[in-house]
């Protein structure tokens, strides 16, 4: 399973900040990434199991699997 170079920009962001979510992975990547992108992005990464969801709606956030908290 690969990550494409905008998914390990945002893997490193989590392993270092705890947590992302789609504001912050397009702001990590400049105006180059729409919304779709972001999105379809961070749900691939969950699938991929590099990162686990932990919220839904407008605040959907994502950390990494097994630290998703109670």
């Amino acid at each position: 399973m690969e990550l494409n170079h905008r998914q390990v920009l945002a893997y490193k962001y989590v392993t270092r900040h705890g947590q992302i979510n789609r504001k912050i992975y397009q702001s990590l990547l400049g105006s180059d990434v729409s919304r779709r992108t972001a999105i379809y992005d961070l749900q691939d990464m969950v699938s991929k199991g590099f990162l686990a969801k932990v919220s839904q709606g407008p605040t959907t956030g994502y950390v990494q699997p097994g630290k998703e908290g109670p």
